[in-house]
């Protein structure tokens, strides 16, 4: 199985996207470097992907779950798969 995902940089005019077509098995950090070589990125930045009230992001050894995004947020290891 395969997803096409249509990933934008937010409040940037003229908007600045890239569609992607991605399998369904790849990991979030997986993803992370697909988005990368999409945009010719070089990855210098940590990420995080949110939906609703989970968040996926490189663990930070300097903050206990929870103290980054607030205690009502679920936190993913980035390691997790997509589906």
């Amino acid at each position: 199985m395969a997803y096409q995902i249509k990933v934008y940089i937010k409040h940037i005019k003229p908007a600045i996207w890239r569609r992607l077509i991605v399998p369904g098995n790849i990991t979030f950090s997986q993803l992370h470097q697909i988005i990368q070589a999409a945009f010719g990125w070089l990855d210098y930045h940590i990420y995080k992907f949110e939906c609703d009230k989970i968040v996926v992001t490189v663990p930070d050894d300097d903050y206990a779950p929870g103290e980054l995004y607030g205690e009502d947020i679920i936190e993913i290891n980035s390691k997790t798969t997509i589906i």
